[in-house]
This record gives C-alpha cells, structure tokens and sequence, in this order.
C-alpha cells in the first residue's frame, strides 16, 4: 500500500527523530554497551548526538571502574568535554570542579587505577609530547595515584621511572617528559613537597 505524499515527509520526521534521540546513562547503562558505544564512533566526532554518546559512554566506564574499556578509552584520550550550557552570563555547574575532567577520558582512566596504567604507559613511550594524549595519560596517571591510599601524586613520578631501564632511548626521554608534565599539574601543587621529593629521586639504571 502507498503512503500518500501528503503524509510521507510527516513520517520521514517521525523516523529521523525517533532515530536521533541523545543517548544518555539509561540507554548506555551496561559496561557493554558503553563499549560499542565508544568502538562505533570516533573522538574526532563533532555532531552533539555522537558527542553526547561518547561522553555517556565514557561516564558509564568511569562508575563502573571497566578494565575492559581500557582500549576505548585510550582511544579518547584527546576527546574534550563540551561546555556546560551558558545561561546569560551564568554557567550551569551541575556539580564541583574535577580535576582533569574537562577530558572525561582521564578521570575515568584514573578511577580505573593500575589496570590502565600499562596502556597510558605505552601512550606515553610511543606518543609525541606535544600530544594531547600524552599530556593526558601522564595526568591520568598522576591521578590514578589519587584514587590508592596515601593520595600521593609523587608515586606517578616514581612508577614511570621504573619503567625507564626497560625502555629505549626515545621512550625514556618521553618518560622523563611526562615526568616534568606531572610536576606541572594541579595534583603536584597541592601536592608539592612529595612531588619534588619523588622528582629529585635518580631515576633507576
């Protein structure tokens, strides 16, 4: 049977938005489906529906601390979080400043602690460091350190120069980089005397 022209695009609209309606945390509830949501899209997405998926995606991974997104959230590591809607003149803080969370991917790397850790070292050792991501894994880092007992962001320091007798001469120059990059960091001011102490350590040979 025809659908009749005069009722076709009424329905095409229907379909379009029925198709193109956000994504949010009830539709992105599971460690699975944040994880397609991530592999089917890219952090160079610019259109808001596939934004809002991602940064669902990502925040699903975050509470759910998921070692299996690790590899997706490496992915996003460049990924920027959109700004909050500007009323006026006034911004919409739905709640307090987190460090680092203008790039969702790093505190949801950061919760997920020393399973991520090995992946945002190799970031580190095979990125340029004029790389966002590898700004952003040396951060992720130092947070990660955050989430363990002693909240001490120095331990990042000494964790990436053990690894520096094992690796090459160009990923221990990044190492000792991200080093300088995690000294710089709110983290390590509110933090600066175990910081500079962990610094000033020689690092192993």
């Amino acid at each position: 049977m025809r659908m009749p022209l005069r009722i076709l695009p009424l329905a095409l609209v229907v379909c379009c938005r029925a198709f193109a309606q956000p994504c949010n945390e009830v539709q992105i509830d599971t460690e699975d489906a944040a994880i397609r949501t991530l592999s089917d899209r890219s952090p160079a997405a610019s259109d808001a529906i596939s934004r809002q998926c991602i940064a669902s995606a990502i925040e699903v991974s975050s509470a759910l601390r998921s070692s299996k997104a690790i590899p997706q959230l490496i992915r996003y590591l460049s990924f920027k979080k959109d700004e909050p809607p500007d009323v006026g003149n006034v911004v919409v803080l739905l709640h307090p400043p987190i460090e680092g969370e203008d790039y969702p991917a790093v505190v949801a790397l950061a919760r997920i602690g020393p399973p991520a850790r090995i992946a945002l070292l190799q970031t580190i050792e095979s990125k340029s460091p004029a790389q966002i991501e590898f700004q952003n894994a040396a951060h992720a880092i130092a947070l990660s350190f955050l989430h363990e007992p002693g909240h001490a962001p120095g331990e990042a320091i000494l964790y990436l120069r053990e690894a520096e007798p094992e690796a090459d001469a160009k990923a221990r120059q990044n190492l000792e980089q991200a080093v300088s990059s995690i000294l710089k960091t709110p983290a390590c001011a509110r933090a600066q005397s175990g910081c500079t102490d962990s610094a000033r350590k020689a690092p192993p040979k």
